[in-house]
């Protein structure tokens, strides 16, 4: 058995705080968050520290100061995934030189760094240095400590609105091979105090599961990767059982998360910014009309991407809605 402890008895609280902080703020207030994060991710880090990127975003007349948010994504480029696995994993990752900090840093963050000395490049080099890969879909992704630290505070995030809190005990059924979702998962449970155990026979509060079909026994909570089958949920329904939905997107390092009673899958927007657009013409739609899911990250380092299309048809809801209210939905078109 194989036990993962808690490590900061304060973090539940604050992790708690955070995503339902986020789903109190308006709608407007939450627009302002995301291209705050979106602009500071593109000219601090995307364009500077990325030779893949800023080739294609120099093909396309990009100037870093001109952009100004979400508004401004439909005139940069697409990744698909087909273009990312014929592309050599090591183009993906940021690579920060002093003279890219120096040109595309503001002040503030340049002599935050300065004032740090020897500490500070320690802690930046840290930061920016590969330490392992994960394949999703096919798709080689870098991971640094900076980025497993996101991770965890998304994952305990989750796991906190799946209603979990420091001392649930989770049996996995991930496997052993690293994955995002593993990541996300393990890091998570460790930020909120929650202990993941490999030994089916103990008493627990929640299953992690890749697929339906998993032995329910005494959770009181699934967590299902995909969507739950009817049979699974029949028996969930009959045993008191709480299921949630787990969509990982795993390329862009990101999840979305649906809970009972609430119809649609909801995100973070300081963590990710999501449009829809039309998969024939590549025009972005508004929010509310079906389309091709795309996802920009508006945090980490490793494999960087932008506008990732994942290849799937959902709908973009931004209006508030019980029980979670302001975070966005992305809504499958079977749950529109």
């Amino acid at each position: 058995m194989r036990t993962l402890t808690p490590t900061d008895g304060v973090r539940a609280v604050k992790i708690s705080q955070s995503w339902s902080r986020l789903s109190r703020e308006g709608g407007r207030s939450l627009e302002r968050l995301t291209d705050r994060a979106l602009v500071r991710q593109v000219r601090e880090e995307l364009y500077p520290f990325s030779p893949y990127l800023r080739e294609r975003l120099d093909a396309r007349g990009f100037e870093p100061r001109r952009f100004r948010g979400q508004g401004d994504l439909p005139a940069l480029p697409l990744s698909t995934l087909e273009e990312l696995r014929a592309t050599d994993p090591n183009e993906l990752i940021l690579r920060p030189t002093p003279g890219a900090m120096k040109a595309a840093w503001p002040f503030g963050r340049k002599l935050a760094l300065v004032l740090a000395g020897r500490r500070g490049a320690g802690l930046l080099s840290q930061a920016y240095a590969p330490l392992l890969t994960t394949r999703e879909e096919g798709l080689e992704v870098t991971w640094t400590a900076s980025d497993l630290e996101l991770i965890g505070e998304l994952g305990a995030r989750v796991l906190s609105l799946c209603g979990l809190c420091r001392g649930a005990d989770l049996v996995s059924h991930l496997g052993e091979e690293p994955s995002c979702a593993r990541l996300l998962l393990e890091h998570g449970a460790e930020r909120l105090g929650a202990r993941i155990t490999e030994d089916a026979e103990a008493p627990y509060h929640a299953v992690l599961a890749e697929e339906a079909g998993h032995h329910l026994a005494e959770a009181r909570t699934l967590l299902v990767f995909g969507s739950p089958a009817a049979e699974l949920a029949e028996e969930a329904a009959r045993r008191g059982t709480r299921i949630a939905t787990l969509r990982v997107f795993g390329a862009v390092r990101q999840v979305a998360v649906q809970v009972e009673g609430d119809a649609g899958l909801r995100f973070f927007p300081d963590y990710v910014a999501a449009e829809t657009l039309d998969s024939h013409t590549l025009e972005t739609l508004p929010p509310g009309e079906p389309g091709e899911l795309v996802l920009t990250p508006l945090v980490g380092h490793g494999t960087a991407l932008l506008r990732y299309r994942t290849g799937l048809r959902m709908r973009l809801d931004r209006t508030p809605r019980p029980p979670l209210g302001s975070l966005p939905r992305i809504c499958p078109l079977s749950l529109s």
